[in-house]
């Protein structure tokens, strides 16, 4: 972000907060039908971050 720039802090809009709950529901939804836990989704962020870190400190990123 540049220097001096302001950001306008306004609270989120209804309709942002349908479409961000609508969202939720929808990947609950998919994730659940999928068979997919919510601990396999924290696997599967937790290896992603690690790999990200291998890769920083490897100098590929």
């Amino acid at each position: 972000m540049a220097y001096n720039s302001k950001v306008e802090k306004r609270p989120p809009s209804k309709e942002m907060l349908l479409e961000a709950h609508k969202r939720y529901v929808d990947l609950i939804t998919k994730t659940s039908a999928a068979g997919i836990t919510k601990a396999d989704l924290e696997r599967d962020v937790k290896e992603v971050f690690e790999e990200i870190k291998a890769s920083r400190r490897s100098g590929y990123n």
